[in-house]
């Protein structure tokens, strides 16, 4: 009989123990609402996040993002914020929600003009097709992210449109910033840098 007790007291101590090891672990790993609680702080301070800020928010950043960018009850700006910082995850999840957001048009302008902006840098010239739909939108705010998204994808095809756009443009704002994105993509050809 005592064997008995030994061993299941020694069962339930190696219970207590993977139990009190669970716990502390679970409350040094954050849970998804806390993550979340937290990243709005982060989207919410005076300058938007740098990509160590955002990324310091651990596994799940970009998928806390993704929910924070679909939830229609959060502000404006950090749902805007949210799409910019999600430009730092290059992967399935925040290209297609990138991708939806500038085809989706159900999502208001502001959205899918950052979307547009964030593009470029995670897709590179896979977004050209996308970007380059939307260059001769009626919109100057539309071209100008369009602009943007085409001097951050660089390459020869979004140099040769930046070029067309140049002559067709009559929007003083769009005009400078076509102007500007040529003058540093030519000094960076010219310079050899990517």
């Amino acid at each position: 009989m005592s064997r008995r007790l030994a061993g299941l007291g020694g069962w339930v101590a190696g219970l207590l123990a993977v139990l009190l090891c669970s716990g502390v672990l679970a409350q040094g790993a954050p849970g998804r609402a806390e993550q979340r609680r937290r990243m709005l702080d982060l989207l919410l301070k005076k300058e938007p996040p740098a990509e160590a800020q955002v990324r310091k928010e651990g596994p799940g950043a970009d998928s806390t993002l993704v929910d924070i960018i679909n939830d229609s009850d959060v502000d404006v700006v950090s749902r805007r914020r949210a799409i910019e910082a999600l430009g730092f995850f290059d992967n399935k999840r925040s290209r297609q929600m990138l991708s939806g957001i500038i085809t989706d048009p159900a999502w208001e302008k502001v959205f899918r003009i950052a979307a547009l902006e964030t593009i470029g840098r995670v897709m590179g010239e896979e977004a050209f097709e996308m970007v380059k739909d939307r260059a001769l939108d009626p919109d100057a705010e539309v071209r100008l992210a369009c602009v943007k998204a085409l001097e951050a994808m660089r390459g020869v095809r979004a140099l040769g449109l930046l070029r067309s756009l140049q002559l067709q443009e009559h929007d003083p704002a769009v005009v400078r910033e076509i102007d500007k994105a040529l003058g540093r993509l030519n000094r960076n050809n010219l310079e050899g840098t990517p």
